[in-house]
């Protein structure tokens, strides 16, 4: 949300890059969250940027057991995996130029909204009680027939595992 706040104060933009997940809560929500909060489409996981005009962005992302490639509209936000791209080392002459640039700061004040109770972990809509990686569910079942008999079929699972 704090993030979200930032960007409508900094103005107007085409595209947001967010890392896939940090290494403290290691939800990889942040990415997804913010652009809710912004109001704009948003990809996950994503590998690849293979094209890129004045109006969208192409991307490969991961999804499980397979690699998709969708296209997104301006403004949107992606978040990338951390071998996206290789990052390059700033000449010494930028490096030097940086050095004297303003870095500008922005605080409670400065946002639209400035209840604190929405900041921090008050604000926060998660708490991270433990980390563990999810058990994988490998099981599927492969079913053929007629559209009647494979409907009826469905059915029958999903009262038998009390989804209705």
């Amino acid at each position: 949300y704090t993030l979200s706040q930032a960007i409508r104060r900094l103005g107007q933009f085409d595209l947001i890059l967010c890392g896939k997940q940090t290494t403290d809560g290691d939800t990889a929500q942040v990415g997804p969250e913010v652009s809710e909060w912004l109001g704009m489409p948003s990809v996950a996981n994503v590998r690849r940027i293979p094209a890129c005009d004045e109006t969208g962005v192409t991307v490969e992302m991961e999804v499980p057991g397979a690699i998709e490639t969708v296209r997104v509209p301006f403004p949107c936000l992606l978040s990338v995996d951390k071998d996206i791209y290789q990052p390059r080392l700033p000449s010494f002459v930028k490096k030097h130029e940086s050095r004297q640039r303003p870095v500008t700061m922005l605080s409670l004040g400065d946002m639209e909204d400035r209840d604190p109770r929405h900041y921090g972990l008050d604000g926060s809509p998660t708490q991270v009680q433990r980390i563990f990686p999810p058990e994988a569910n490998d099981h599927r079942e492969l079913w053929k027939d007629t559209g009647a008999a494979l409907c009826e079929r469905l059915f029958e699972k999903l009262r038998e595992e009390k989804f209705i």
